[in-house]
């Protein structure tokens, strides 16, 4: 199946991935009691359809991050680091609260470890 969907509960975001339609999304606060277990869907996707998919523009839009989905999170974004090295047109919408400044510092220190083109947006 190329979509997988997990709606967002009181700690876990909302997760939308969809290889046909180009959408790679994941939205709310994340301080899931087993991030490696939540997130392995998302590795599998991008394991499985991440090859095929030429264009993609992936949206991260956090509340809350715990260090634990820290982690996880940053071997999600060196996957898709992975694929962007080899010619895939990849790129990170890294979105946050505007007063937030704390999330916007977290993409800031994302983007100066990876290769991959990265985007700011404020959101209110």
């Amino acid at each position: 199946m190329n979509i997988l969907k997990i709606d967002a509960t009181d700690d876990s975001p909302d997760i939308y991935l969809d290889a046909e339609n180009l959408v790679f999304q994941i939205r709310g606060v994340s301080i899931p009691e087993n991030a490696n277990a939540f997130f392995m869907p998302i590795i599998e996707w991008l394991d499985n359809f991440g090859k095929d998919i030429d264009t993609l523009k992936c949206e991260f839009y956090f509340q809350y991050l715990s260090s634990s989905t820290h982690t996880v999170l940053f071997h999600i974004l060196q996957k898709l680091e992975e694929l962007y090295k080899k010619g895939k047109n990849y790129s990170i919408l890294w979105c946050y609260e505007k007063p937030d400044e704390d999330m916007l510092k977290t993409g800031i220190n994302f983007s100066s470890i990876l290769d991959i083109p990265f985007e700011f947006e404020p959101r209110d």
